[in-house]
């Protein structure tokens, strides 16, 4: 097992969020956690998006992670 960490950064919150994941070698699945997700927020109009956490679902998707 090969523990891995990937960060995703959202400079409009300042905020961080982490897929930490094993990959082992010669199979097409390993297992992933993702800590401490967030909304995409705009201050001045008060709305969110997905749109980080889109990017967070390809990353794992692309891996071919399952995350628990």
């Amino acid at each position: 097992m090969s523990v891995q960490l990937q960060s995703f950064f959202d400079a409009t919150t300042c905020t961080a969020t982490y897929v930490v994941f094993d990959k082992v070698t010669g199979k097409t699945d390993g297992h992933a956690a993702v800590i401490d997700s967030v909304l995409n927020y705009d201050p001045k109009s008060g709305r969110t998006s997905t749109a980080g956490a889109d990017q967070i679902v390809e990353f794992i998707r692309s891996q071919q992670l399952q995350l628990d």
